[in-house]
């Protein structure tokens, strides 16, 4: 497929008209390429196109609010690489994440969850990333978890390609406070 690595989307960014954010890095992660006019830009997975970008715009969530179903932002396109002693190998898609959520009575939604890399353990509110293993639990009503993610587990690899190193990095800056959970690594 064309344009399927941040690279190659990056590449198209020649005479991008803004100095301003969103900074063409920012778009290339959140799935788009470059096509103009103006400053149009089409994603490379479901092939919608977004313009009229102001500064105070952020690329992934633009993305997620006009074009939720795009298969990019769910994994299923091409799922996130995980790591061959992981055990967690058939939740790479954010259907199969959902699945697991059966039973689950916690105070955020399952969907958030999924979204965010996140399954059901099976017990309590306990969740587990597919990509990074880090387990979580004591979830209480207004937590965001990309937010609660980026913050306990920045160097998650799924966090990361979904986020960038950038809105993660400003996450942990304008963000951190007294954590409403506890974060447990898992012992490989």
């Amino acid at each position: 497929m064309k344009y399927s690595t941040v690279e190659e989307r990056l590449s198209t960014f020649v005479g991008w008209p803004h100095r301003h954010t969103p900074y063409p890095l920012d778009l290339a992660r959140a799935g788009f390429y470059y096509i103009g006019p103006g400053d149009r830009v089409r994603c490379a997975y479901c092939n919608g196109d977004l313009n009229n970008w102001s500064a105070t715009d952020n690329p992934l969530k633009e993305h997620i609010r006009l074009l939720p179903l795009c298969p990019f932002l769910d994994g299923s396109y091409k799922p996130v690489k995980v790591s061959q002693e992981s055990k967690s190998g058939w939740v790479q898609t954010k259907r199969d994440r959902l699945k697991s959520f059966i039973g689950w009575n916690g105070q955020v939604d399952p969907r958030q969850l999924a979204h965010a890399g996140f399954y059901y353990l099976g017990n309590s509110d306990r969740v587990q990333c597919f990509s990074c293993q880090t387990i979580f639990r004591d979830w209480v009503a207004g937590d965001d978890p990309w937010i609660e993610h980026s913050k306990w587990y920045p160097d998650c690899p799924y966090i990361q390609l979904c986020l960038g190193k950038e809105i993660v990095k400003e996450i942990r800056r304008n963000v951190l406070k007294n954590a409403p959970i506890d974060v447990v690594d898992c012992v490989h």
